[in-house]
This record gives C-alpha cells, sequence and structure tokens, in this order.
C-alpha cells in the first residue's frame, strides 16, 4: 500500500465514524469528525488524479471530482440538520464503488492490450 492509501482508509474511517456518531448519537463533534475525513478524501482524489490522455480515465477522473462534491454537499447538510445526508452518503457509497470496480477493470484491459 501506498503512503496516500492510508489517507483514504483513515478518511473513509472518519467519515464512516461521523455518519454513525451523527445518527446514532448527539455526539456534538460528530460533524467535525466527518468533514475531517471528507477533507481528507477530496486531498486523496486530488493527488490521485489522472493527468493523462485516455478519454475514459479522464471521465473516471471527472466522476471522483463529483464525488468530491458530494462529500462537500453532505457535510452542508450534516451542519444543517437535514436528514438528507443520508441519501447523499448512500449515492457516494454507490458512486464510489462503481468507479473503483469500473476503473480497475479498464486498467486491466488496457495493459492487455
Amino acid at each position: 500500500m501506498q503512503p496516500a492509501d492510508y489517507l483514504f482508509l483513515l478518511s473513509a474511517l472518519l467519515m464512516l465514524a461521523g455518519i454513525i456518531l451523527t445518527n446514532e448519537t448527539d455526539f456534538p463533534w460528530a460533524k467535525f469528525v466527518f468533514c475531517a475525513g471528507g477533507a481528507g478524501y477530496i486531498v486523496y482524489r486530488i493527488k490521485m488524479a489522472y493527468h493523462g490522455d485516455d478519454f475514459r480515465l479522464k471521465r473516471l477522473n471527472r466522476l471522483y471530482g463529483f464525488c468530491g462534491l458530494l462529500v462537500i454537499m453532505t457535510g452542508y447538510l450534516m451542519f444543517i440538520d437535514n436528514n438528507a445526508f443520508i441519501v447523499l452518503m448512500l449515492l457516494l457509497a454507490l458512486l464510489e464503488l462503481y468507479l473503483s470496480f469500473r476503473s480497475e477493470n479498464y486498467r486491466k484491459n488496457s495493459d492487455k492490450n
């Protein structure tokens, strides 16, 4: 694992802890825990951005940017006490899952050619 992967793992755990603490308890710092994880997630995505010429990987990279916007919107909805942040987190998780499989599959296929 690269050092950046540890940042992603820590960020994901902080975001998960923030979501759980917000829903299950009245922990006043839960929103800040989520936002710290969200900031780490965005830094990771910026650091791992694709800068090549492949159109498909550029498109997948733009979708990762959209995931970053979803993290920002989720944090905002948490701070205004709107429960719609749960829907955005579900959308973020599904999109991240799709993108991880899609980009890995494309990279494997392009390495074969």
